[in-house]
């Protein structure tokens, strides 16, 4: 899939940004992580799938989501391969802080 300039690569991240439930989001992103580009369209891209209810009403599920991100573990390209342990790794950060604060909820203890 080729992918056009860098104005139109910003504008299919910010597209794709909160498509990761679509079947062709992991190849299209695939193909604008290898084009290089601009790290606010990498960065909205990893919000979009790392924190998808923030800005929409996408099922906050983190397996579906690490499920979006498994074909891109295996890419042949290094910067997709980093992106996916990046949102991967961010995943597991927000999931141990879930599971921390309920733990803490379940002891009583309140911040």
């Amino acid at each position: 899939m080729g992918i056009g300039a860098p104005a139109q690569r910003q504008q299919a991240a910010a597209a794709i940004q909160h498509a990761w439930q679509t079947p062709l989001w992991a190849e299209t992103v695939s193909s604008l992580l290898a084009t290089d580009i601009d790290v606010a369209s990498r960065d909205a891209i990893l919000a979009g799938i790392v924190l998808p209810g923030l800005d929409t009403d996408l099922p906050d599920d983190p397996e579906s989501r690490r499920t979006a991100l498994a074909p891109l573990v295996t890419d042949a390209n290094t910067a997709v391969r980093a992106f996916a342990s990046d949102a991967l790794r961010r995943l597991d950060a927000i999931e141990d802080e879930d599971a921390r604060q309920e733990a803490d909820f379940k002891r009583g203890y309140r911040r």
